[in-house]
């Protein structure tokens, strides 16, 4: 009798000795923590000034991710908006007598990416691209500097493409200029300005 009881005991054992293994081998080591992560609130500006006075100023937000601890790895924000127009192409497009008309569709407006990293000294690289497409006015004159004047088809949309790529380092509550370019078309300035805001 004595002897059934130990062998239980010892088989007992056994058993939950070899239970407590299985279960440290199924739950392994302890995943490392995610790296804390600071969002920026990126505001750009896209200006236009005709000599000093601002005729135009489209403001864009994106809210950009930051991991401090793994460095100046990038991450990326994307923004998409605009308007697709008809433009005429086929017979009698240049033409008011004709009977007929073909189009096809432009896509017009203002695409953004745009990426943040971590900098020394409580410093953010914000690197953006831009890439804009509009339609001049109708009454648009050509040519508002010493530029050449430039030969377009009467009553016909011209459509300005502005593309750019630059990088900044900002703190928190800073604004930076991006880009500055004039316009061959009728010498207004096109400026970009960029401002980030710590998220708290």
């Amino acid at each position: 009798m004595k002897l059934g009881l130990r062998l239980t005991g010892i088989l007992l054992g056994l058993f939950l000795v070899a239970g407590m293994t299985r279960a440290q081998q199924q739950t392994g080591p302890a995943p490392a923590p995610a790296p804390a992560v600071t969002h920026l609130r990126v505001d750009l500006v896209l200006m236009e000034y005709e000599g000093d006075k601002k005729i135009s100023s489209l403001p864009y937000t994106l809210y950009v991710g930051v991991a401090p601890e793994i460095g100046n790895h990038f991450f990326w924000q994307s923004l998409r908006m605009g308007v697709r127009v008809p433009i005429a192409t086929g017979p009698g497009a240049v033409s008011s007598a004709a009977t007929s008309v073909q189009f096809s569709y432009q896509d017009l407006g203002t695409d953004i990416d745009c990426g943040a990293a971590a900098e020394a000294e409580g410093r953010y690289r914000i690197e953006a691209k831009i890439d804009r497409s509009s339609i001049y006015p109708p009454n648009e004159g050509a040519n508002g500097g010493d530029q050449p004047q430039m030969n377009v088809v009467p009553h016909e949309p011209i459509i300005r493409h502005f593309n750019s790529g630059f990088d900044l380092k900002l703190r928190d509550g800073e604004t930076g200029e991006g880009i500055s370019a004039t316009d061959p078309f009728n010498g207004h300035v096109l400026k970009v300005s960029v401002t980030i805001h710590v998220v708290k």
